[in-house]
């Protein structure tokens, strides 16, 4: 018998070519709702439509890149 509820997908996933709403976002990088408005403020790029506001998972890597180059990150 399978479970009523599967198991939701591992935390931190975000995948080039997707589109994820800034709750679908939040909920795989588990940030809390300062930590996304810290990451716009940053630079993290938002696409809206209607009421609601999107990125594309080819932006989160490019914010991360972005992130680990100022940090002096591994290349």
């Amino acid at each position: 018998m399978t479970s009523p509820n599967p198991s939701p997908r591992p935390p931190a996933v975000v995948r080039d070519g997707e589109l994820y709403s800034l709750q679908e976002l939040r909920h795989r990088l588990q940030w809390a709702e300062h930590a996304m408005r810290q990451a716009r403020v940053a630079g993290l790029k938002t696409i809206l439509f209607g009421s609601k506001k999107y990125v594309l998972g080819s932006d989160v890597l490019a914010f991360f890149e972005r992130l680990k180059d100022k940090q002096g990150g591994e290349k």
